[in-house]
């Protein structure tokens, strides 16, 4: 019996032995697929990234944090019953977190039920008391209910008021119909004898007068009328609320977003402050002093390299609009921003390989042709890393052939593009604009201070110097495709507000406005554009006309068929 003991416990051990591997293994798995799943989700691929939290949670049912990524996947997809389901599992899971609470929280405050939101925002607050972002929204609740309360009270107070004066006016005509007024018989009147020569005549109007309305009450059929034209104003009142109602939802939903964007920021720059390396000692003792606004010159000669990718080698990255966009732009340039045709390189899909784009951005076309007081604006659309694919802290751009599992040796490096540019080509009149998922992490690379002026007449040739780039989105954000047109949100209206406005500044605020209200009202979500500048001296004007161009390309750009228009 002993023996029997003693060999059934030894055989327990090397099973928990040999088992514990394979756990191991299981959990190592699990972890690589939720992060895989993150990823997707982070890239914009939703309905790719809710299939692979189902089968992480079919695999395991007990894990808090994939139920409630399912959940955020959920109201990314506009299903929000979903997404509250999600939430609820994954508190019953784990109700110590208060990222989960904060979730639900944000999720019912969307959903207009205030007292729910601030419940859950209490929790977060109680284990977290300096979550700002907890503290911030149940402020915006607790106010969002005192404008519902005040707002019903007015609307009560004017039916009743209004319920008042219609039973006041129907009894007044009820008591008209009862107690009509006796008619006064009129006075017979004597006249004297006229001569036979004389007609005196005297005409008497047999037509109501609005008197005799008055004194015999209101008829039936008035009363039908009135009653109508009660109902037509009630109806057209409840219209009215209805409206300002649905009003003040999206004013709540784009308050709501602002303070998102705060936080975001916020987060940003406390990464960025963390992520900062130490300048060498001997640089910190340099004093160095801002520099001196530039005497302003004129634009030169204008250059653009414009790249967009839709197909990608590897198909499953495949979007719409992104080589369109590029053809929009480039049609732009030349027919509103006075750029040549052959000063332009147009890019798309299978010849915006990584070795062609380095290649006519820092060797063989850009660093040939552009001079220090030309215009040299570089436009690229397509997909960006995620936070969490990133290698070493950098992001990435895909090229066409980049490969998702090697961005460090197939990807484009987003933080060196300025660098590369500023080292390669020698303009130092450069706008760069990136349309992409995660855009926001790119950084300008040049260290000279800011120093710029408003108020440019758009007639006026005299440019400032420097490096702007303009970004889609803020990091961690996803830009958006249009529900409507046949572009991207960002650059549809980064067009737009080239056309309307008389600089890039003034176009890039309307811009970021309509970016953030169409987002916002299309997918419930947030998409802010982001302008990062070095820039020196006046306001860049876009479409300011080249004083001396140089001769261009002999060849048509890139993309285009000899004589064909970008479509």
């Amino acid at each position: 019996m002993k023996r029997f003991f003693l060999s059934t416990l030894l055989s327990m051990c090397v099973i928990s032995i040999t088992q514990a591997p394979a756990h191991s293994e299981w959990y190592a798995s699990e972890h690589s697929t939720l992060e895989k799943a993150k990823r997707a989700y982070q890239s914009g691929r939703f309905d790719e990234a809710r299939m692979m939290f189902t089968d992480l949670i079919n695999a395991n049912s007990r894990s808090a944090e994939t139920y409630y990524w399912r959940g955020v996947t959920y109201n990314s997809l506009g299903q929000p019953d979903k997404a509250l389901a999600d939430f609820n599992q994954t508190i019953a899971l784990d109700s110590n977190n208060p990222k989960y609470y904060l979730g639900r929280g944000l999720l019912y405050s969307n959903k207009n039920q205030y007292d729910e939101a601030i419940a859950d925002f209490d929790s977060a607050l109680r284990l977290d008391p300096d979550n700002d972002m907890a503290s911030t929204n149940k402020k915006f609740c607790v106010q969002a209910i005192a404008d519902k309360k005040k707002a019903e009270e007015a609307k009560i107070a004017k039916a009743k008021a209004d319920a008042e004066k219609l039973a006041a006016e129907k009894l007044a005509a009820e008591q008209l119909a009862l107690n009509p007024p006796v008619p006064v018989k009129k006075p017979k009147v004597h006249t004297a004898p006229v001569k036979p020569t004389v007609i005196a005549t005297t005409v008497v109007s047999t037509a109501p007068t609005a008197t005799t309305v008055a004194e015999g009450g209101l008829t039936a059929a008035q009363m039908r009328l009135l009653e109508k034209k009660q109902a037509e104003l009630a109806a057209r009142e409840a219209a009215i609320e209805a409206k300002l109602e649905k009003e003040r939802q999206e004013r709540e939903k784009l308050a709501a977003a602002k303070l998102e964007q705060q936080r975001l920021l916020k987060e940003s720059k406390k990464n960025s402050s963390v992520a900062k390396t130490k300048k060498d000692s001997a640089d910190e003792q340099v004093a160095e002093e801002p520099a001196a606004p530039p005497a302003n010159r004129p634009i030169r000669d204008k250059w653009a390299l414009i790249v967009g990718i839709s197909k990608f080698k590897d198909s499953t990255l495949n979007l719409r609009y992104p080589s369109k966009d590029a053809k929009d732009f480039y049609d732009f340039l030349v027919t509103s921003a006075g750029f040549k045709r052959d000063h332009i390189k147009l890019l798309v899909d299978e010849e915006a390989t990584r070795a062609h784009i380095l290649s006519e951005l820092g060797d063989k076309w850009l660093p040939r042709v552009a001079n220090p007081d030309d215009l040299v604006v570089i436009y690229i659309s397509s997909h960006g890393s995620a936070s969490d694919l990133d290698v070493g802290g950098v992001n990435y751009l895909l090229a066409h052939d980049t490969e998702v599992d090697n961005l460090y040796a197939s990807g484009l490096p987003m933080q060196d593009l300025t660098r590369i540019i500023k080292g390669r080509v020698h303009s130092d009149r450069i706008v760069l604009v990136l349309d992409a998922c995660h855009s926001g992490a790119t950084t300008v690379s040049d260290s000279k201070g800011l120093s710029r002026r408003s108020n440019v007449n758009a007639d006026d040739i005299a440019q400032g110097t420097g490096q702007l780039v303009i970004s889609s989105s803020m990091p961690n954000q996803v830009s958006w495709e249009s529900k409507r047109d046949q572009n991207s949100v960002f650059t549809k209206y980064l067009m737009e507000g080239l056309k309307a406005k008389s600089n890039l500044g003034e176009a890039f605020d309307y811009m970021k406005n309509k970016v953030q209200e169409e987002v916002l009202r299309e997918r419930g979500v947030l998409q802010t554009p982001v302008l990062k500048s070095k820039w020196q001296g006046a306001e860049l004007v876009i479409g300011a006309p080249a004083v001396n161009p140089s001769p261009g390309l002999e060849t048509e750009p890139q993309g285009m068929k000899p004589g064909q228009a970008a479509h």
